[in-house]
This record gives structure tokens, C-alpha cells and sequence, in this order.
């Protein structure tokens, strides 16, 4: 049975037809997120993300085309923002690094920092 088959008996209802879809997209999706994304577990977020979209809206859908289609413009759509999220929190990480100039708030006293190199030699 096509996608759009399952898509069909799913959305009249079928719990089985509903689960091997599911099934089905998510492998999909993994594989076409990942390797849009560059990171297997990066792709497989992007996947599950697309999933919870496609299951929230396809028994809604009018499908003027495919729902294999409009699924995998789903996960495309899903992967290219993860990508930009995952790049925007690297960004921030990265920035923070830079303004954070000021290590006086790691330094420890003399005395601390010759118990712990105590401590790390018992161990």
C-alpha cells in the first residue's frame, strides 16, 4: 500500500493504516532530515518535530497534490529551521564567550586550590 493510500485510510479512520504511516514517515523523515541537516541526532529531533506537525494536521488536510508531497515539504521545512535554531544557539554560545572577558570570578584562593590538589591526589 502507497503513502497516499495509507494517508487515505488513516484520515477515514483506520488505527493500523494510521500507525504504519506513521511508521513509514518517521524513517523518512529521519533520513531526509539528517542528511539536510548534516547530524543523524540533529535529523531525528527535526523528525519528531515534523511528525507532531503531520499528525496535528492531516486529518484536516485537503490535499490538492500528495500527502507525500506536502509530508516531505513538511520535514524540509522542519529541518531548515532546526538548522537555523541549532545556529542561532551556537551563535549565542559563542558570543557569550567573547563578552565574558572578566575570569576573576573563577579564580580560587591559594589555600582552596592546594586542598583540592590534595583531594585529587588521594583519589
Amino acid at each position: 500500500m502507497s503513502i497516499n493510500e495509507l494517508f487515505n485510510e488513516a484520515k477515514a479512520g483506520n488505527i493500523e493504516a494510521e500507525k504504519e504511516l506513521v511508521s513509514i514517515l518517521l524513517v523518512r523523515f529521519r533520513l531526509i532530515a539528517s542528511h539536510i541537516i548534516g547530524d543523524w541526532d540533529a535529523g531525528n529531533d527535526a523528525a519528531h518535530d515534523a511528525m507532531v506537525n503531520v499528525l496535528q494536521a492531516y486529518r484536516k488536510l485537503e490535499v490538492h497534490t500528495s500527502f507525500t508531497a506536502w509530508a516531505q515539504t513538511i520535514i524540509r521545512r522542519q529541518a531548515l529551521l532546526n538548522m537555523k535554531k541549532q545556529k542561532r544557539e551556537h551563535d549565542a554560545i559563542r558570543e557569550l564567550g567573547r563578552t565574558d572577558n572578566s575570569a576573576s570570578h573563577y579564580e580560587i584562593s591559594p589555600l582552596a586550590e592546594t586542598r583540592i590538589i590534595k583531594c585529587l591526589i588521594e583519589l
